[in-house]
């Protein structure tokens, strides 16, 4: 017997929702360089540098890529759904990502910087172009999206080798090693003003926190979408393919979950050991780190993503009972999830001091509570009313109209 399709697509991404917190929780306690480079900031040796290689190899990159799986799974899932109505499917899901995108960069701007909404509405809003290929039409057009997203990094980290080639050369310009220093503060080299900038802003005013995102947010558009547009788009065209497929919905024989999760952590975590042993052997060089976050790790951080997604859809087909339901829940209220969890982060690490003063090891401490939260909340909020709060008002500015609330 198989878990109702709706619940396992929920369950799956409330797993996620709860999972993302494990990667989030350094760009939420200390500078975004640390996310990229342990010797940026946080530690990078004893606690620290186990926290930062298990994370490295089993959390960073993968719950987010099976956030967008699943994004791409949902806006099938709510498509379908649209034209099942006799509605005009491409302009439900157009006005949803509008919305979305606004949502997006009102996180941005007032609660964290490390938004992902707005990305997932521009990406989302180009990806239902492909929802009319096959399953093995979305895999391969999902794969060469990210094979893009490999190619540009490798083009702009080449440029970054040129530059400390041209810094490192005999009778080297002094503008030359300026540029190329201000390159390596930018990646956030341990001591840079980069990362202690970062950080004097975070402990200062909230006024002066907002305005320089205000001011930056074109070109933290512009980042985001060079650094993970064609990967997120790729993602969601995978996500199209296991919806339509039957994996997301918990239609595959168990046994076809747990042959292909071995098989993708066969081929994910030796590569991703590998690239621990690179950055170890670098000693964390600022540019050797970038290279291997933002290229090398694409394959390997996929093949785990898989390994995850398929051992977490095995788990759900045999889970029963309240757990089940909690964490269906939490999936089911995702939205709300996610922007609670950045303002009760931000309220933390911000409006405590927090920022930029614990080592890596410890903020991991933050998890647990905020995923009881989570799973204390949700179901007794859904139990009463028909969607999360932020569910609800989405829905509701999507669909130009008040939308049901309460159960009662």
């Amino acid at each position: 017997m198989t878990v109702n399709r709706y619940q396992s697509l929920d369950a799956l991404r409330g797993f996620a929702v709860m999972g993302i917190l494990l990667m989030n929780i350094i760009g939420f306690s200390m500078p975004m360089a640390a996310y990229v480079n342990p010797a940026a900031w946080g530690g990078a040796d004893g606690p620290n540098f186990w926290a930062w290689a298990i994370a490295f190899v089993v959390i960073d990159g993968k719950m987010r890529g099976l956030f967008s799986l699943l994004f791409g799974a949902s806006m099938l899932l709510i498509v379908e759904r649209a034209e099942a109505k006799g509605e005009d499917a491409t302009s439900v899901h157009l006005r949803r990502m509008f919305w979305l995108f606004l949502f997006g960069l009102i996180h941005f701007c007032f609660i964290w910087a490390g938004d992902i909404l707005a990305l997932y509405a521009l990406c989302g809003a180009f990806a239902l172009s492909l929802r009319a290929l096959s399953v093995r039409g979305l895999i391969w057009m999902g794969s060469a999206f990210m094979l893009l997203n490999m190619l540009l990094w490798s083009v702009a980290l080449l440029s970054v080798h040129d530059a400390r080639f041209a810094a490192s050369a005999i009778g080297a310009s002094a503008e030359a090693r300026a540029d190329f220093a201000a390159i390596l503060a930018e990646l956030g080299a341990s001591g840079g003003d980069g990362v202690r900038n970062d950080i004097a802003l975070h402990l200062g005013s909230y006024e002066g926190l907002v305005g320089s995102r205000l001011s930056d947010v074109l070109g933290g558009l512009v980042g985001q979408l060079f650094a993970y547009g064609p990967e997120t788009i790729g993602l969601m065209a995978w996500g199209m393919a296991l919806f339509k497929s039957g994996a997301i919905s918990g239609a595959w024989e168990q046994g076809r979950y747990l042959r292909d999760a071995t098989i993708a952590y066969a081929i994910g975590l030796p590569l991703s050991l590998i690239l621990v042993w690179a950055a170890v052997s670098s000693g964390f060089d600022p540019l050797v780190m970038a290279d291997i976050f933002y290229v090398g790790s694409l394959p390997p951080r996929m093949a785990m993503m898989l390994g995850h997604t398929m051992l977490l859809l095995w788990l759900i087909s045999r889970m029963r009972g309240r757990l089940l339901e909690r964490i269906a829940a939490t999936g089911r209220a995702a939205f709300s999830n996610y922007i609670a969890t950045s303002i009760v982060m931000t309220t933390i690490f911000y409006g405590f001091g927090l920022y930029g003063s614990l080592p890596r090891a410890s903020v991991y401490l933050f998890v647990p509570p905020m995923w009881l939260i989570m799973l204390l909340w949700s179901k007794p909020w859904l139990d009463r009313f028909q969607y999360g709060p932020l569910e609800w008002l989405w829905r509701s500015l999507a669909r130009g109209q008040r939308q049901p609330f309460s159960k009662g």
